[in-house]
């Protein structure tokens, strides 16, 4: 049996992987470059559906983030998005990684990154699961055994007509979100850096 941990703990864990997982792959990403033409319809296709996938999983979060903003370790939460899967902000962040890989012009890139998620991310829910069962008891049991994981079961959908919110919670999940809006303009700006050749190419990639 997993674990419990505190998911302060966690939460703090998490984000310095995330950044060091970021430190490790810019160096690659810097050297490597989308086999498709700018401004040809592959790469065009490409980067639109990328940013489209990074507005709505950063919405995703932060709509997520009202209904369980600072409730999460006092209660379980069964409204809204929690009501249809277990892990929303999970499941926007996942949308959000595939559309920054996307936004790079290399569909390579996306599925690196969900192959990362994959790996990293159902040991994270399941030690976060370990300390809410030890939390909620018999009551997180059910909750587990209701609601899917990862994909949502939109007929459990249920929107109360108010939820307790600490709007500091939003504010941060929106603050989070920007790294993902900010993939854009940081490829943009090292293919023109590599264009102008101030960055080696070293990688062609699909």
């Amino acid at each position: 049996m997993t674990p419990p941990v505190d998911s302060a703990l966690l939460l703090k864990a998490r984000r310095r992987h995330t950044v060091l997982a970021a430190i490790l792959a810019l160096p690659l990403l810097a050297v490597s470059r989308p086999q498709w033409a700018a401004d040809g319809l592959a790469f065009q296709a490409l980067f639109w559906l990328g940013q489209f996938l990074i507005v709505l999983g950063v919405c995703g979060r932060i709509y997520a983030s009202c209904f369980v903003g600072g409730r999460k370790n006092q209660e379980i939460v069964r409204d809204g998005p929690f009501g249809v899967v277990r892990n929303p902000l999970y499941v926007a962040s996942f949308m959000g990684l595939i559309g920054v890989g996307l936004s790079s012009g290399m569909a390579s890139v996306a599925a690196g990154l969900a192959l990362a998620f994959a790996l990293y991310y159902p040991a994270v829910v399941a030690r976060e699961e370990a300390f809410l069962a030890a939390s909620f008891g018999q009551a997180y049991d059910d909750y587990r055994r209701q609601v899917p994981r990862w994909w949502p079961d939109w007929s459990r959908w249920n929107l109360p007509e108010s939820v307790p919110m600490n709007p500091v919670f939003p504010l941060r999940t929106l603050r989070d979100g920007l790294w993902f809006l900010a993939a854009g303009p940081l490829f943009a700006a090292l293919r023109a850096a590599q264009d102008g050749g101030f960055i080696p190419i070293y990688f062609v990639l699909p």
